[in-house]
């Protein structure tokens, strides 16, 4: 009868397994959570780069566009040439110490011809490996005034 009056009492609680499944659940969603963040960040410093690289490849562009067609024949191509980003081009300090490799190629430059085809090509390495970015243009009308 004892043995009986023992079995019958009614426990609360939670079991083993329980609190091992709860565990893992959340265990899992904040390693979810966590690699989410850390891809944003992933994500955030690849753009910064991109952008960094760009305006590097716009800038030096500009700067070709106001040549004169006597001063851009003269021009020789001209590779690695190294930048580092400056507090203007990278305002919130994501990209220090990175190295930006610009180089520029010039195609159907001749003494006669009103048009000049320029590529630049900006190279980096960051977290994810190398990477680079490429600018054309075709340079003509009042340039080669």
């Amino acid at each position: 009868m004892r043995s009986r009056a023992i079995l019958s009492v009614n426990r609360s609680g939670f079991t083993l397994i329980e609190v091992l499944v709860a565990v893992l659940l959340i265990g899992l969603g904040c390693f979810a959570a966590f690699s989410a963040q850390f891809s944003a960040i992933r994500a955030k410093s690849v753009s910064d780069h991109v952008m960094v690289a760009s305006f590097l490849a716009n800038s030096e562009l500009e700067r070709l566009r106001t040549l004169t067609h006597n001063e851009l024949f003269h021009l020789k191509d001209y590779d690695e040439d190294k930048l580092t980003a400056l507090g203007l081009v990278c305002p919130d300090k994501s990209c220090p110490g990175v190295e930006y490799l610009r180089a520029v190629k010039f195609y159907r430059k001749t003494p006669t011809a009103m048009s000049c085809q320029v590529e630049i090509h900006v190279r980096w390495r960051d977290i994810a490996g190398e990477r680079s970015i490429a600018r054309t243009a075709i340079l003509t009308g009042s340039t080669f005034s």
